[in-house]
């Protein structure tokens, strides 16, 4: 059986959609408690002075320092893996460096925190029982420039994990030196490397998925030979010069249904998923670091789903392809990677 790779292998983190005040002034990212105020987390709360100390206790959560910097475009969103070692956490303490407040962030109520899939390399490969993603949606009136935040997790019982920081860096969205991606673009095939091997999923092609169910039939066990399928029919993107993006995706699913199925019948679904996603995006021609922040519609079933993404990760063009790649934190030479054509 060939191994599927598809859209869904994509690292993403949930995010909130920033919401400005009124007005037309800008924010001076530089002014750690603009940034702070101008942080519309929904179900936080902010409090003045400094958050709790790290507890000095065994028994307190511990929080693997694997935070990178970030670029991220005005109006987008940052996500911040949290990845808590064996620890249940029930909130996050998160401060702007240089701020007068801190925010309070309880798990239950912020709805751009959840717990990682485990398609996430970074989950398997550090077996953290559940990791998390806090988002700051960045204002689309904070100044271009660079602010740090500090952020903690606690538990049920008040313990506080150790500190750990990182900066963020906001452009304007769109960047410079960035002509090369501008256009409509056809997806060809994805591209995962993992402990050496590399295995491809060419888009528009059909991927069996057949595999062996051992299933109980009159009064013994038997062996039932299942063939469900999966096709990628197009994935599409366009990159526009003011900053905008869309990602149109949709794939055709064939999977049995274990509710009708029998013994001496076997029955399959054929469900059609469409994906439709618009948002915006941000380059650093220096690090070719790509982001899209994105609201995507999703249709499965006849039934349309919403949800919000921030993807981010190198964007080159090699012999006209233009390639998008998520590189594995732990081990660069693993990676996961989409390549396109101009349309």
């Amino acid at each position: 059986m060939k191994k599927l790779i598809s859209l869904s292998y994509l690292i993403v983190y949930l995010f909130i959609i920033a919401c400005d005040g009124g007005g037309d002034s800008m924010i001076d990212s530089s002014n750690p408690d603009a940034v702070s105020l101008s942080l519309k987390m929904e179900g936080a709360t902010r409090y003045s002075g400094s958050p709790p100390a790290p507890s000095n206790e065994l028994a307190a959560p511990v929080l693997y320092n694997y935070s990178k910097d970030f670029t991220v475009g005005a109006g987008g969103n940052a996500g911040i893996e949290l990845y808590a070692f064996d620890y249940i956490i029930s909130g996050v303490y998160l401060q702007v460096i240089g701020a007068d407040s801190y925010w309070d962030i309880p798990v239950g109520s912020l709805n751009g925190t959840k717990v990682s899939p485990d398609h996430q390399s970074q989950s398997r490969a550090l077996a953290t029982k559940e990791d998390y993603a806090l988002i700051l949606p960045i204002p689309s009136k904070l100044s271009e420039g660079e602010f740090c935040v500090e952020y903690s997790v606690y538990d049920a019982n008040g313990l506080v994990s150790n500190v750990v920081s990182l900066c963020i860096k906001v452009v304007e969205p769109g960047g410079k030196n960035s002509e090369f991606l501008i256009g409509e673009w056809s997806g060809l095939k994805y591209v995962q490397k993992q402990n050496g091997v590399i295995e491809e999923s060419i888009i528009g092609e059909t991927y069996a998925n057949d595999f062996t169910l051992q299933a109980y039939c009159y009064d013994a066990y038997v062996d039932l030979e299942i063939n469900e399928s999966y096709t990628e029919n197009y994935l599409h993107l366009n990159i526009s010069k003011d900053g905008g993006l869309t990602l149109e995706n949709e794939r055709n699913i064939t999977s049995l249904d274990y509710t009708n199925s029998t013994c001496d019948e076997l029955v399959y679904v054929n469900n059609q998923r469409v994906d439709d996603a618009g948002g915006v995006w941000t380059f650093d021609a220096e690090t070719n670091e790509f982001v899209m922040a994105l609201e995507v519609t999703y249709y499965y079933e006849g039934v349309e789903s919403l949800d919000n993404q921030a993807i981010r990760g190198e964007m080159i063009v090699e012999d006209g392809v233009l390639i998008f790649t998520q590189y594995s934190i732990l081990d660069r030479e693993s990676y996961y990677s989409i390549h396109f054509k101009k349309k």
